[in-house]
């Protein structure tokens, strides 16, 4: 439950997204809160087996610390209910130093849930204020994975967002250019690296999926090496909507009904 332990963030180690699935339960009632589970792979960190977990979800101000046993031995706790922060949450994850010192070994932040009974997905969705806008995407800045903002205020867009193929359509291969064009040309990301615990890593492996094609090497003309990684991105997403998702097929299907 929350605390109010001042935390020391010297030499602490990353828990990256790929060591952590989190998983949303739905309440049998709507007067009920919604549990949660956590599953870790902290191995590679070489953690001391002693080290405390603990896991926290939020948003906004709002806040509630599980205490999660150790690195050797997770021990989560019985009463998981997120009665008092707000939806959608997010999740940290801390390993502290067992002396009691609240030492931070090792943090994960902006982790992103699941519901139990949606398939994990790469791209995380918000539903929330946008005036006039119908979406956009949004990039946290202290390298959290993108959010697809969709405005609540539209009826029925949560069932668009999942089900409807003229909306994701248009949707969902310029949000694959955007979020490329970020991770390649922005933050300098290659598509071939396997830097382990990188947040772009998993979309990397996505697009290396179906999309082949040698990433352009590094040359001294700046001008030259945007236009031959803008290059790539358009290859990257033609391949997506040839291979993996027929934007056109599906668009066409629905204006012609």
């Amino acid at each position: 439950m929350p605390t109010t332990r001042r935390l020391n963030f010297t030499q602490r180690r990353s828990i990256s997204q790929q060591m952590v699935t989190i998983v949303l339960y739905r309440p049998e009632e709507d007067s009920q809160a919604p549990t949660f589970d956590v599953e870790l792979d902290l191995s590679s960190l070489a953690l001391p087996r002693d080290a405390l977990v603990r896991v926290e979800a939020h948003r906004n101000r709002s806040a509630m610390r599980f205490h999660w046993g150790t690195v050797g031995h997770p021990a989560p706790p019985l009463d998981r209910r997120l009665h008092s922060v707000p939806f959608p949450p997010r999740f940290r994850v801390m390993a502290l130093a067992p002396d009691g010192s609240g030492r931070l070994l090792a943090l994960g932040d902006k982790l992103t849930p699941r519901w139990q009974d949606e398939r994990s997905s790469l791209l995380e969705v918000e539903f929330t204020e946008l005036g006039m806008e119908v979406w956009r995407l949004r990039f946290d800045e202290n390298g959290g994975n993108p959010v697809l903002e969709v405005n609540k205020d539209i009826e029925d867009i949560n069932y668009a967002v999942r089900h409807d193929e003229a909306f994701r359509s248009l949707v969902l291969p310029e949000v694959l250019r955007s979020i490329l064009a970020r991770a390649l040309m922005v933050e300098g990301e290659n598509p071939d690296d396997d830097e382990e615990g990188s947040n772009w890593q998993p979309w990397m492996r996505c697009v290396r999926d179906f999309y082949h094609d040698e990433f352009p090497g590094v040359s001294d003309d700046p001008d030259s090496n945007r236009a031959a990684i803008a290059g790539w991105i358009d290859g990257a997403v033609a391949a997506f909507t040839e291979k993996r998702f027929r934007a056109r097929t599906f668009y066409e299907g629905v204006i012609r009904k």
